[in-house]
């Protein structure tokens, strides 16, 4: 259990390193973002919770979350959140596109980290704001800023 976990920390620190706002990140209508989400069972959080965190941090942006695959330009943002036995979780944000239907990610770039629980999902929510936050401030520097 240890060495998955040390290898995990150092996939998520890698993605953190890599993490910046990108050229293929621009779209021409930024305001609307797909959303793919998923959360691994059992786990303190529920798919419902984990997508409509992550739907609150879009629309607090300005930012219409929309269902993954229904924009004509593919990028959309999937978040991950793997619950690793009882106590630790693992959160992943990533950029994606679509090749019928299945999401494929952007390089190297990605947002995630983890951390454990004792039983309280506004832990694993909170990490889950935290890293979107995150990601969504690059996209918004990447379509915004000159």
């Amino acid at each position: 259990m240890k060495i998955a976990l040390f290898a995990v920390s150092l996939l998520l620190l890698t993605g953190n390193a890599l993490a910046d706002p990108q050229p293929w990140m621009r779209k021409d209508n930024p305001g609307e973002l797909s959303v793919d989400t998923d959360v691994t069972e059992p786990c303190e959080i529920s798919e419902q919770q984990l997508r409509e965190t992550v739907e609150g941090v879009l629309t607090r942006s300005s930012i219409t979350p929309i269902e993954f695959g229904e924009s004509p330009v593919w990028l959309g943002l999937q978040v991950n959140v793997d619950c690793l036995g009882t106590s630790m979780f693992a959160i992943r944000v990533d950029f994606v596109d679509a090749i019928d239907l299945v999401a494929v990610r952007y390089g190297t770039v990605g947002y995630g980290s983890f951390g454990a629980h004792d039983g309280d999902s506004d832990v694993v929510l909170s990490g889950v704001t935290r890293q979107a936050k995150r990601a969504i401030a690059d996209y918004l520097i990447a379509n915004f800023d000159p």
